[in-house]
């Protein structure tokens, strides 16, 4: 006797919390730069005007923006080893966030280009509102 399997319900993958970018996304905007190189009042004006940019809604959430002007940044450290890094990722998010800046910066180290850092790479990437480069 031949069994047939049926398919109840399709899993729309885009849907699924991983797949959604605001899922990972802080209630303080993260920023990643790459290969910038500028002062913290010039990295300060060009986040104001990049985010001023950007809607207040993605996918269906509002985008956490400062209230007014950009003052105060806090700066996100990452361990030099990715498994370290990956472990304590959100929880410093979550502790920085904590602190009320007007934003949370990470400067991507051109170390991390290696294939170990891709999978929190990937997470970064999902909870950032802005990537600034040079």
């Amino acid at each position: 006797k031949n069994i047939g399997f049926e398919f109840i319900e399709t899993v729309n993958r885009k849907l699924s919390p991983g797949n959604m970018k605001h899922h990972y996304m802080p209630p303080v905007p993260l920023i990643l730069c790459l290969n910038i190189k500028k002062t913290e009042a010039e990295l300060k004006e060009i986040i104001q005007q990049r985010l001023a940019e950007l809607p207040e809604v993605i996918e269906g959430i509002k985008l956490a923006k400062p209230p007014g002007k950009v003052h105060k940044l806090a700066h996100m450290q990452l361990s030099e080893d990715p498994v370290l890094a990956a472990r304590s990722f959100y929880a410093q998010l979550r502790e920085l966030a904590e602190a009320k800046p007007d934003c949370i910066v990470l400067y991507k180290d051109p170390a991390h280009a290696s294939e170990r850092w891709e999978s929190l790479y990937d997470r970064i990437n999902k909870a950032t509102s802005l990537i600034i480069q040079d």
